[in-house]
């Protein structure tokens, strides 16, 4: 897929965002919860929080395997954001594929809403396995004392949004989710050859599940769909169509109000306009 392509992960949890800050800036707190799953762990071999300075964590997972990742603080403003690049070592088959993860963070009230945005990968399988390993820190993440279990939500742009959907679809736990440059039809969507390729796809499931389907498994948790109108990689009419028949659903479930289109002017790309006020409405 494109550079514009990301995975986000969004939170709302009930402490200051001083603390949460806290958890991204001290080594100890990290290795608590910056890991794919439970068994995996990690070790801090470096962490310098400033702009500039470098981080290195190692993981290991159960079987020995030894995985390090590093990279350079780019931006750091306390408590509000953090953007730091992540770059694998060798040996590791995804060694030297460069990618950038942004945390920001809003105090309302008394609760603090975390982002998380995961982007720039260069090969769409790295992307998937990043997906993969956040998902994990979902779980670390929803047993820490820090989460709101009841208050999970995500989004994504383009493969981000195919994760979006997809982990939407299976896993009951995000209870809102915003698709964004993504849902319409395979039929649509093929129409471009380059757009799709197998890692959007499970063998044999093109002819037996549709986008409309994923969206089906999703309701009736509240879901928001954004399409360009010039968007030529999963075009507005099929878009149009597809959100009308997942509309049906919603209705039946008695919840239209939690289905909701953006169709914008503009092309590929994240819109936001409707998609922040949609998560407070239903996170709140």
């Amino acid at each position: 897929m494109t550079t514009a392509s990301r995975v986000e992960l969004r939170r709302s949890l009930n402490v200051p965002a001083e603390r949460v800050f806290a958890a991204f800036a001290d080594a100890t707190l990290v290795a608590q919860w910056l890991r794919p799953s439970p068994d995996v762990k990690l070790d801090v071999l470096e962490l310098e929080f400033r702009e500039g300075g470098r981080y290195r964590f190692a993981y290991e997972v159960p079987d020995g395997t030894r995985m390090i990742v590093g990279g350079l603080y780019r931006r750091i403003e306390p408590p509000r954001c953090i953007v730091f690049s992540w770059l694998i070592e060798p040996p590791d088959e995804h060694a030297g594929i460069a990618s950038e993860v942004t945390v920001l963070l809003e105090q309302r009230g008394s609760a603090t809403e975390l982002l998380i945005r995961h982007e720039r990968w260069e090969r769409d399988d790295a992307e998937a396995r990043h997906s993969l390993g956040w998902q994990g820190a979902l779980d670390l993440l929803e047993a820490h004392p820090l989460v709101d279990p009841t208050r999970i939500g995500m989004v994504g742009l383009s493969y981000g949004a195919t994760c979006t959907l997809f982990l939407a679809a299976w896993d009951e736990r995000v209870r809102a989710a915003v698709v964004s440059g993504y849902f319409s039809e395979w039929r649509e969507s093929h129409r471009v050859p380059w757009n799709l390729c197998g890692s959007q796809v499970l063998p044999g499931m093109l002819a037996e599940i549709e986008h409309v389907g994923l969206g089906a498994l999703v309701a009736p948790r509240p879901l928001l769909v954004e399409t360009g109108t010039e968007d030529l990689i999963f075009p507005v009419a099929g878009a149009r169509r597809e959100v009308g028949r997942l509309a049906a659903v919603y209705d039946a479930l008695g919840v239209p109000e939690r289905l909701e289109h953006d169709v914008f002017d503009g092309g590929h790309r994240w819109n936001g306009a409707l998609a922040y006020p949609f998560l407070d409405r239903w996170l709140s």
